[in-house]
């Protein structure tokens, strides 16, 4: 399910761990993919790398919760078009950093230090469920395939042959059939320019 608002469009998806408060598993926005903290949680919110003793405590696998979390993102990405190959920032909240060799061996099957995101890692107190969690990951990715924003904004009156003034792709802004239209405090532009944001 998706839904559009001034923010771009998040998505939820019921087959995925829901959370536990109000917030899309991922936004897409100005040619990125925002994906939410995301942990080993099961849709039936079991975990993954979490075994019950019989003495009732637990016993946690950074390697296993490692590759449930990056698999979980894959399959989100995938949802919206993209894959771990768009992804271009990568935060890591670890509980303990005597994991953090575990959760690197795993996450370096899925990245290279080459093509691979920017990353950082860091310790956190505790996350949602302190007894069973011991890693979440969240993730900036590349849209691949972004639409084009169409903006015709009040302060700019196109000509009437022009249905479409201002188009915005990624980072690149571009205004056509805008001749000699003055925008306010700015001064008159004519013809087609091209503009880095």
């Amino acid at each position: 399910m998706s839904s559009t608002s001034t923010n771009g469009i998040g998505y939820c998806f019921s087959d995925r761990a829901q959370g536990i408060a109000n917030y899309p598993h991922c936004r897409r926005a100005n040619g990125l993919i925002f994906v939410s903290g995301i942990s080993s949680r099961r849709l039936d919110n079991t975990y993954v790398g979490v075994t019950e003793r019989a003495d009732g405590g637990f016993d946690l696998d950074i390697r296993e919760q490692t590759r449930a979390v990056l698999d979980n993102i894959a399959v989100i990405l995938a949802r919206v078009g993209a894959s771990l190959d768009n992804v271009i920032d990568v935060q890591v909240f670890l509980v303990d950093m005597k994991d953090y060799p575990g959760m690197n061996e795993v996450y370096n099957e899925y990245f290279d230090s080459e093509s691979g995101p920017s990353r950082t890692t860091v310790a956190v107190h505790q996350l949602p469920n302190p007894a069973k969690l011991l890693v979440e990951i969240k993730v900036i990715a590349l849209d691949p395939s972004p639409e084009p924003a169409v903006y015709a904004p009040a302060a700019l009156t196109a000509p009437a042959a022009a249905s479409c003034p201002v188009a915005s792709c990624a980072s690149v802004v571009a205004c056509a059939g805008l001749t000699s239209l003055v925008v306010v405090g700015a001064a008159a532009l004519a013809g087609m320019f091209w503009h880095r944001r």
